[in-house]
């Protein structure tokens, strides 16, 4: 949640002010809940109008194949060409759009090969913020600003374990 409410809050008093997220509601995930939460109430502390159209939900009508494929590696070209290309359809519809916060790897990928074929077709730029670092490596050869959402790994992966121990063992 915070560190949502803080990326979005930060956006917004960088001048960004139409900021899309992509989030798989549908799947009733909690830390997407949270993000989603952090996403709303930065809008609301700063006084902005929160659209529901920049709010994607990537999995509403994929099946669950397709969401086990979005949060698996190695990430499958075909699938992120398909994606690139539906967000490519969504940052024309919505060109005042000008950031996006992206949840996993292929909805990163995918939406930097879209805000490349915009950029190369209109000139516009739109900024992505993605959650971890995996992809800071490879940051100087995009021509696209992105920026990482860092979260601490052995933090969440400690909290999961003791949430999948609880259910496991019907405590906590």
């Amino acid at each position: 949640y915070k560190l949502t409410f803080d990326a979005v809050t930060g956006l917004i008093d960088a001048g960004y002010k139409k900021i899309a997220i992509i989030l798989p509601i549908s799947q009733n995930i909690s830390t997407t809940n949270d993000r989603y939460r952090g996403y709303v109430d930065a809008h609301i502390q700063k006084g902005l109008k929160i659209y529901k159209e920049y709010i994607l939900d990537r999995y509403i009508t994929s099946d669950q194949n397709d969401f086990v494929k979005s949060i698996t590696y190695p990430l499958d070209g075909d699938e992120i060409d398909k994606w690139a290309a539906e967000y490519v359809t969504f940052l024309e519809e919505k060109p005042e759009v000008d950031a996006v916060i992206t949840i996993n790897g292929i909805s990163f990928l995918s939406m930097i090969k879209a805000v490349k074929s915009i950029k190369q077709t209109t000139g516009r730029t739109v900024k992505i913020l993605t959650y971890d670092n995996d992809f800071d490596d490879i940051s100087p050869l995009l021509d696209v600003p992105f920026e990482s959402i860092r979260q601490n790994g052995y933090e969440i992966g400690k909290a999961a374990a003791e949430q999948l121990y609880n259910l496991i063992t019907g405590t906590g």
